[in-house]
């Protein structure tokens, strides 16, 4: 059974292209944590403007192992204070 996770991300005005990046840069930490992702932008209707970021995953084991693995990832923590000293949204 797939199991999909999904990120919103609402950008704060201004810095939609700072978040974007960032998002972007996040799919490629959890492939290589073990995730199939996707990246996109709503464009219209509810939540326009809004990132998504959705991760699959083969089964709950492997979701939890992936999620782990991104718990302590370099990049990832790296990644998340980033987003501490300067939010994007």
């Amino acid at each position: 059974m797939t199991v999909i996770s999904v990120r919103q991300i609402i950008p704060a005005t201004g810095k939609s292209d700072l978040t974007t990046e960032r998002a972007r840069a996040y799919c490629g930490i959890m492939a290589r944590c073990g995730a199939r992702t996707r990246f996109g932008k709503v464009i219209a209707g509810a939540g326009a403007g809004q990132l998504r970021i959705y991760g699959a995953y083969k089964s709950f084991t492997h979701a939890s192992r992936a999620t782990e693995k991104l718990a302590s990832d370099p990049a990832a923590l790296k990644l998340m204070q980033e987003r501490e000293l300067n939010p994007g949204g």
